[in-house]
């Protein structure tokens, strides 16, 4: 027996080929900066990378390295041995193409603002590869702080049409706030009438960093308001989230019948402009609704409530104007006010007129803007000759006519419930040009702040976990820009896009 070969031997452990040279992950990990479990790119110090990874993958900042610095990675033995020859660049033939600052920056500008894109989304890869020769043609420089300056500049343009579209108008304020990734958030919106059409328009999404004391709001919302060079005085209504959870329809939450005429009403509100009386009048349906419910044994108890919130509802100033002013509720013989309510509302749309009138300069007033001072002066030399005072009856007139018509609402027709209070008075902005004008303001006093809470569905989708570390400033301007998409549409076609570029680059 051979013994030697009844005794096996133990097989001797692989040595590794080239056991003294590194391998391709050390010699990478010598060029990652590494912050926790994020790594970024620290291979050539001068050709300013910002390539970062969240979760550091070797491998991936190998090909990285390859591909975005070959000489650095050839010097430093990254390359395989197939790419450490000379490698011939590849020959890529010139295409003549139509482009120029305006087209790339706006193209820019909607990928961050429009479609959620992150502003570093310049420096990824692809979109780098394929965005530098462009830029390097344009003479523009593109990286995530010349993406925030020039978002920046974009949306101070967007201000600053909005500015000038609410110059001299009574607007009504909405406004909530929210939370997202433990940050708070204030919406400011606005709602007009332009050019015929309803408008709402975003001024504001601010983080609220502080405690949120009334009066800490105030000062926000007030501070937000003079930013856009408007005045306390042309604010007609503020629309806000009272939390509305009243304890009286607690106990008819799992009652299905009598919920229903209120589900349907709730869902009503909540279309993007609902006018004070057209929401008047979706109450008044949903309580003759519950109160034709005999056999329910909650019916009495919910109209109650709800007519005693209608009553509440009813004493809002800008309630009772707008009521007045449709057909549908105050008509001839109509008992919705009494003469004393009726003698107040009129007072109070008379103020509204002549709030209206201070905001923007009357026709008599531009024509003399727009004429010389030689009348006036000769008016005067008038008056020092034989005395006396210019006569005001064309205001006087006016004063009288608006009375005339105010009074003449008391007397219309009665319009059924399907009737379009906007349209109504857009018909008369000719024959009743004052209370038109009063009109306007008070079918666009909103009745909800459902626009508001649209607007944090936008911030949902600017600030997702991934992009918590988006800065206050640069994230309202983001999401002015987004929720103001026709202003950015218009103000694309004014700007100077190389004199933007120049004020960015110094």
């Amino acid at each position: 027996m051979d013994v030697e070969a009844a005794c096996p031997v133990a097989p001797k452990p692989k040595k590794r080929k080239n056991s003294s040279k590194p391998t391709l992950q050390e010699i990478a990990l010598r060029f990652i900066s590494r912050e926790g479990n994020a790594g970024s790119c620290s291979i050539d110090e001068n050709s300013g990378c910002s390539y970062t990874q969240v979760t550091c993958d070797v491998g991936n900042f190998v090909r990285h390295f390859r591909t975005q610095h070959p000489n650095a990675a050839r010097k430093h033995g990254l390359m395989s041995e197939k790419d450490t020859g000379a490698r011939k660049p590849r020959a890529i033939a010139k295409r003549l193409i139509a482009i120029d600052r305006r087209l790339l920056l706006e193209s820019l500008t909607k990928l961050v603002c429009y479609h959620n894109l992150p502003l570093s989304c310049v420096e990824w890869e692809g979109l780098k590869q394929l965005m530098d020769p462009i830029a390097s043609a344009l003479d523009v420089t593109l990286n995530r702080g010349k993406n925030k300056m020039i978002i920046h500049a974009i949306a101070n343009r967007v201000r600053a049409a909005l500015g000038k579209e609410m110059k001299n108008i009574l607007l009504s304020l909405k406004v909530d706030s929210a939370s997202r990734f433990h940050r708070h958030i204030l919406g400011i919106n606005v709602q007009y009438v332009l050019d015929g059409k309803i408008v709402i328009r975003t001024l504001g999404m601010v983080e609220i960093k502080e405690r949120q004391t009334a009066a800490f709001l105030k000062e926000k919302i007030l501070d937000v308001i003079q930013s856009y060079g408007m005045s306390i005085e042309q604010i007609f209504s503020v629309t806000v989230d009272n939390g509305l959870t009243p304890k009286i329809w607690e106990f008819i939450e799992h009652y299905v019948q009598a919920f229903e005429p209120l589900d349907i009403c709730t869902k009503k509100l909540q279309e993007r402009h609902v006018s004070l009386s057209d929401f008047y009048i979706a109450w008044l349906m949903t309580i003759n609704s519950v109160r034709n419910m005999f056999s329910n044994p909650f019916a009495q108890k919910l109209t109650k409530a709800l007519t005693d919130r209608l009553v509440k509802l009813k004493s809002s100033q800008a309630f009772q104007m707008a009521l007045f002013v449709d057909p549908r509720l105050n008509f001839l013989n109509s008992k919705l006010f009494n003469e004393d309510e009726k003698l107040h509302i009129q007072t109070c749309i008379k103020d509204t007129w002549n709030r209206i009138r201070r905001l923007k300069p009357s026709p008599s007033e531009m024509s003399a803007n727009n004429s010389s001072n030689s009348n006036s002066q000769f008016d005067d030399f008038v008056t020092e000759l034989y005395g006396g005072t210019l006569s005001k009856t064309a205001n006087d007139a006016t004063d009288s006519s608006f009375v005339q018509q105010l009074k003449a609402l008391e007397a219309e027709p009665r319009q059924d419930h399907t009737f379009d209070v906007f349209k109504h008075w857009v018909k008369r902005r000719e024959s009743h040009p004052e209370l038109f004008e009063v009109a306007m303001v008070v079918v666009a006093t909103p009745s909800n702040q459902i626009s508001v809470e649209r607007s944090f569905s936008a911030l949902a989708l600017i600030l997702t976990s991934h992009r918590v570390g988006l800065g206050q400033d640069a994230l309202e301007d983001i999401l002015i820009i987004k929720l103001n998409r026709d202003i950015f549409e218009k103000e694309a076609e004014l700007i100077d896009w190389d004199d933007l570029v120049s004020n960015v680059n110094s």
